[in-house]
C-alpha cells in the first residue's frame, strides 16, 4: 500500500467500529489514516443499518460512514455484475452480495479491505480485485504512525 491509495471497505469494518467501543483507535479509523479515500456501497451501508434495532443505533451507525465515499451501481456495471454473479454461482462460493462487492471493486479499480479474504478469494482472482487483510492495514498503520513528523 502506498500513500495516496484508495480502498473499498467491507461491511464488517464498519460493524466492528460500532461494537468495539474501547475508546481506542478502531480499525475503521486506522483505514481512514492509511488510505487517502475510503469507499463503501449502498449495499454495505444497508447491511450495517439492518443490524440496528433502535433509532439511536441507526444514527450512530450513520455517523460511522461520515468521511467515507458512497458508491452506487450505474447501469453499465450490470454486464460485469452478471459475469461475477454467474461465476459465484458456478463456484458455489458466493452470493449476490459478494458479487456486488467484487463488481464495485473491479469496476472502480479499488482494492477490497476485508476481515475475510478467503470469502472473496476465487472471485477476486478471476476479476482482478486486490484483497487487503486486516493485518496488512495494521502493519501499514503502524509504519504511518512511526513516520509522522513531530
Amino acid at each position: 500500500m502506498k500513500p495516496g491509495r484508495e480502498a473499498f471497505l467491507d461491511s464488517p469494518v464498519f460493524a466492528d467500529h460500532l461494537v468495539s467501543a474501547t475508546g481506542g483507535c478502531s480499525f475503521l479509523i486506522k483505514c481512514m489514516t492509511v488510505f487517502d479515500h475510503c469507499y463503501t456501497s449502498v449495499v454495505n451501508i444497508a447491511e450495517v443499518l439492518s443490524a440496528c434495532d433502535t433509532s439511536e443505533q441507526r444514527e450512530t451507525a450513520k455517523r460511522a460512514f461520515y468521511g467515507t465515499g458512497l458508491l452506487g451501481m450505474p447501469y453499465r456495471y450490470s454486464v460485469k455484475m452478471s459475469e461475477v454473479l454467474k461465476e459465484s454461482i458456478d463456484c458455489k462460493e458466493g452470493n449476490f452480495r459478494d458479487a456486488f462487492v467484487i463488481t464495485m471493486c473491479s469496476e472502480a479499480k479499488l482494492p477490497l479491505v476485508t476481515y475475510d479474504t478467503g470469502r472473496y478469494l476465487s472471485l477476486s482472482e478471476k476479476f482482478s480485485v486486490k484483497l487487503i487483510s486486516r493485518q496488512e492495514v495494521i502493519r501499514k498503520y503502524n509504519s504511518v504512525i512511526k513516520n509522522k513528523p513531530g
